[in-house]
């Protein structure tokens, strides 16, 4: 009795470890670029921005992880008897923490990590005084391209301070000399349509 009950936590053990690695297999290029970004790594940031700005890339990753989750499940089942409905009810316990764990993953990426990444090399950049303040709202594929949109706005003179709030919206505080149009031209917004849908003066 107690050999089972070792063995059935083992497996438990073994579709958590597995599905944090499935959760987190789509989401490296932006892990990636966004730990890169932070350190300052500018050559190896750019390495993966291709990739990130390629949104067949993004949902072919997500496509590739369910499909190689659902492998190691087949793979585990003919493993531990045959690869059939009965035998996945008898080991329900196990593909339950695989595939929720690796939804778990992706649940907090999205909602905790990624938005709190985007955010921590985006403070103030300026001394200057911010007059004006436009709210973007840019259609990107998930929290984990935010830094791309802020890479590229840091680049604008007279940018004073950038803020990303999930899942899409951009608070960018600048001097009088930026304008919407400026803004809207970058490179980034022709991968990522961008819309201003508030722009304050005399901030």
């Amino acid at each position: 009795m107690g050999e089972e009950k070792n063995c059935c936590k083992n497996r438990e053990k073994s579709g958590l470890l597995r599905g944090l690695l499935f959760g987190l297999v789509p989401h490296a290029g932006c892990i990636a670029f966004i730990a890169l970004s932070v350190l300052g790594v500018a050559t190896g940031a750019a390495l993966f921005r291709p990739l990130l700005l390629n949104s067949s890339f993004f949902y072919g990753m997500i496509a590739f992880s369910l499909i190689v989750a659902t492998l190691s499940a087949y793979l585990y089942l003919k493993k531990n008897g045959c690869a059939c409905r009965a035998r996945a009810r008898r080991e329900w316990k196990y593909l339950s923490v695989l595939y929720g764990t690796t939804i778990a993953v992706n649940v907090l990426l999205f909602t905790l990590i990624f938005p709190a990444l985007a955010n921590a090399n985006t403070g103030m950049m300026s001394a200057a005084r911010g007059d004006k303040l436009f709210q973007l709202e840019v259609d990107i594929l998930c929290p984990g391209h935010a830094p791309l949109v802020t890479e590229e706005l840091k680049r604008i003179d007279g940018i004073v301070e950038i803020t990303y709030t999930a899942p899409n919206i951009f608070h960018v505080l600048c001097d009088s000399r930026v304008t919407r149009e400026q803004i809207l031209s970058l490179d980034i917004f022709r991968s990522f349509p961008a819309t201003i849908t508030e722009e304050k003066m005399g901030i």
